[in-house]
């Protein structure tokens, strides 16, 4: 059974090496601009995602912010959900790793650095995290989780068409709905403190 991983990062930091893994397990590999780029350059074989959607790369709205990208995280693997990615061209994507810019050491707070923040809000990473979380996918924000998501898509049959357990696949959720929460109360501090001033 063919099965999608979505790769973006904030971070190059493990990235080479859990594309190297997912491959070896058998998913296809999808990746943001940049993101292709490495994985290109280390030898592995990647979909830019900009070639999949047709749009140029470094779009200032955002490849992951497109409709077919959000479809193939949200969709369910059903009837329905397969004739909507049918119709769409666009792989399901089952697997994603989000590395968000975190924001952490943005700790000036005046006007100036208002900028500089702004163009740190990492819009896409925050939306493909909540988008595989109301999607249900294997969601992966942190390198250290790796061992414990490959050891459950293996014991689980999962690229033979088996499914990891629905409680598995909340604890993700949790992680990455905790990952985005910290982000936002960053953002929520950091401008609420300079509008103060």
């Amino acid at each position: 059974m063919d099965r999608t991983a979505l790769l973006y990062s904030h971070n190059p930091d493990g990235l080479i090496s859990l594309g190297i893994r997912l491959q070896r397990l058998g998913f296809d590999i999808i990746a943001t601009h940049e993101t292709a780029l490495r994985l290109e350059k280390a030898g592995m074989k990647v979909m830019d995602i900009d070639s999949i959607i047709g749009e140029t790369a470094h779009s200032h709205l955002g490849e992951t912010l497109h409709p077919r990208v959000y479809e193939a995280l949200v969709v369910a693997d059903n009837k329905m959900g397969n004739a909507i990615l049918k119709q769409s061209d666009f792989p399901r994507i089952d697997f994603v790793y989000a590395n968000v810019c975190s924001l952490q050491g943005e700790a000036k707070m005046d006007s100036a650095a208002l900028e500089k923040v702004a163009e740190k809000l990492d819009i896409m990473g925050l939306t493909i995290l909540f988008s595989a979380i109301k999607g249900r996918r294997i969601v992966m924000c942190q390198m250290d989780q790796i061992h414990t998501i490959l050891d459950e898509i293996k014991s689980s049959k999962f690229m033979k068409g088996g499914e990891v357990s629905s409680s598995f696949l909340s604890t993700l959720a949790g992680v990455a709905g905790r990952e985005a929460a910290t982000i936002c109360a960053r953002i929520a501090h950091f401008y609420g403190h300079t509008m103060l001033q």
